[in-house]
């Protein structure tokens, strides 16, 4: 799940509704492989100055002990008219 200054703006591989720190992830992802999840958030969500861009994660069950996230930041700015 994708966070940005504390709101929600999108989620990967995460089942709909109300999540919790219980809620299981709805799939693996097998050695590391990168997940081309691609979030947009529009720019009523941005704030002037610093903004927060938080990941939550989850494992799909309760028996594994690995966890491993990376992130690649691609922005799209449109000039104001």
């Amino acid at each position: 799940m994708y966070y940005l200054n504390g709101t929600e703006v999108g989620r990967s591989r995460m089942p709909g509704g109300a999540v919790s720190f219980t809620t299981s992830s709805s799939a693996t992802v097998t050695n590391a492989a990168e997940e081309k999840a691609v979030v947009t958030i529009g720019p009523g969500k941005l704030k002037n100055g610093s903004n927060v861009l938080a990941v939550e994660l989850h494992q799909a069950n309760t028996n594994s002990s690995d966890i491993v996230c990376g992130f690649r930041l691609s922005a799209s700015v449109t000039a104001a008219t």
